[in-house]
C-alpha cells in the first residue's frame, strides 16, 4: 500500500536542537533535532519539524445537491511521536506535490482526515427532478406526488473506486403526509 507523506511546516523563531518536549494543554514546544538558524530580523520563518510517513485510506464523496465535485478525502493515523498542531500540509504521494492543505490538531495515535481536493477522474451528472403527481382515492380524498431523481456517475479511470454520494430524503413534519424511498438503482 502506498503512503503519503505529509510535511507539516510551523511557523518558529529562535528553534534549537533537541527531541519533542512535554505537550501542554495549551501549547507543545518542539525542539529541532540539528542547529537551525533562524534570522532575527522580527519577520515570520518556516522551519521542518518532521517528514511523516502514513499509512491513509482514500475515499471519495459527493453531494451532488450542493456541488456536483467528487472530494478525495485521505483517513489516516498519526504514527508519529509528536502532535501534529493546527495549520498547513504540504502532502506528496511519490515524492510529487499533491496538495497544500490545512489540517487540525492530532494527538499521537489519532485518527484524522485530510481533504486532498478534487478528484477530475470522477465526473458526476445531476439530472433534473421529475415530478409526478396523482389524485388518489373516490371516498377519501388524497394526492400522491413522487420526485425521481438521477444521479450518473462517469470513471474515467482504469480502476474501479469507491464513492460515497449523499443525497438529502426530504422528511414530514406533519403527521399526515408521509414519505416513503422508493428505490435505490445502481
Amino acid at each position: 500500500m502506498p503512503t503519503y507523506q505529509l510535511h507539516f511546516a510551523q511557523n518558529f523563531e529562535n528553534v534549537s536542537t533537541a527531541v519533542a518536549s512535554e505537550p501542554h494543554p495549551l501549547n507543545t514546544e518542539f525542539a529541532v533535532a540539528k542547529p537551525i538558524f533562524v534570522p532575527s530580523d522580527g519577520a515570520s520563518h518556516k522551519v521542518t519539524i518532521d517528514v511523516v510517513n502514513v499509512e491513509r485510506v482514500i475515499t471519495r464523496k459527493c453531494v451532488p445537491s450542493k456541488s456536483t465535485d467528487v472530494f478525495l478525502i485521505a483517513h489516516s493515523i498519526n504514527s508519529s511521536k509528536l502532535p501534529f498542531l493546527r495549520g498547513d500540509a504540504h502532502i506528496y504521494h511519490n515524492n510529487s506535490f499533491v496538495c497544500k492543505t490545512s489540517i487540525g490538531n492530532v494527538s499521537p495515535g489519532d485518527r484524522f482526515s485530510i481533504s486532498l481536493g478534487v478528484d477530475t477522474s470522477l465526473h458526476v451528472d445531476y439530472k433534473p427532478v421529475k415530478k409526478f403527481y396523482e389524485q388518489v382515492g373516490y371516498i377519501t380524498k388524497g394526492s400522491s406526488m413522487m420526485h425521481d431523481q438521477m444521479i450518473v456517475v462517469k470513471n474515467s479511470q482504469n480502476d474501479p473506486v469507491l464513492l460515497t454520494i449523499e443525497e438529502p430524503v426530504p422528511r414530514s413534519t406533519d403527521e399526515r403526509i408521509k414519505v416513503i424511498f422508493l428505490q435505490n438503482s445502481i
